[in-house]
């Protein structure tokens, strides 16, 4: 069974820099329950990010942490795996129970600070020491990390006429496209983006016109006089606006 860290994304800044961790863990069980059966769950794997310097880790470095009826384990010896630099492999004096228990990296038994070179979030791991025994209990390990964070684009809601809305959208071409620094308006990207900012503004004012057509509509038949004299004088500057706009 393979006990993982938690922080993948984390995780794969860690991979080929300077600073190490713990990748996951492994309690060898029915593994070598033939070859090797009176050590099983007393030995443990436990792979790294990256290649670990040779003598860099011994048993003082390492602390079994948890248990419920079965407290203070103990690592006897730790060595590199001869054929994968980034795998330990941990003796340990007794198996544990049923419960949760932690390996953890540290300077030594008074010290509890990571070894120097490995990542704090990555200098410990939750394991179960039964991780083959039959169990009715969910054991998986849910990680609720937080969605990415999306770039959104800034938007103006003052934006209303045309020389606003051809600003907010240059401003967005420059973050789209920072190469384009065009501003001419004899130039011919200019001169269609103008006609499409353009176009775009007397969309929107046509959309509210016929918003104000049917607020006009509304106050009439209420018979409300404050409503309809306001409604129709919103109505006529904006209808005189978009004719302007038109023969231009």
């Amino acid at each position: 069974m393979i006990y993982f860290c938690c922080d993948q994304l984390r995780r794969n800044q860690l991979v080929g820099s300077a600073l190490n961790g713990i990748d996951y863990l492994e309690v060898l069980d029915h593994e070598i329950e033939l070859t090797d059966p009176t050590h099983r769950q007393k030995k443990l794997v436990v792979h790294f990010i990256n290649d670990v310097a040779p003598n860099s880790l011994n048993v003082k470095n390492l602390q079994i942490e948890g248990g419920e009826r079965i407290r203070g384990i103990v690592a006897l010896n730790a060595a590199l795996d001869g054929a994968d630099a980034k795998t330990l492999n941990v003796d340990v004096d007794q198996y544990g129970d049923f419960s949760i228990y932690t390996l953890r990296l540290v300077q030594n038994a008074q010290n509890p600070a990571p070894p120097d070179g490995i990542d704090p979030p990555f200098a410990a791991v939750d394991f179960s020491f039964k991780v083959d025994c039959p169990t009715d209990f969910d054991c998986e390990k849910q990680c609720d990390c937080p969605p990415a964070v999306r770039e959104e684009p800034e938007i103006d809601y003052l934006a209303k006429d045309y020389a606003s809305f051809r600003r907010l959208m240059f401003d967005r071409m420059s973050a789209l496209m920072p190469q384009w620094q065009e501003r001419n308006p004899a130039d011919i990207g200019v001169a269609l983006f103008a006609r499409q900012t353009k176009d775009t503004h007397v969309r929107i004012a046509i959309a509210t016109a016929d918003g104000l057509e049917e607020m006009t509509r509304v106050a009439f038949l209420a018979g409300d006089e404050g409503k309809r004299r306001a409604a129709l004088s919103c109505a006529a500057a904006l209808w005189q606006y978009l004719g302007a706009g038109a023969r231009k």
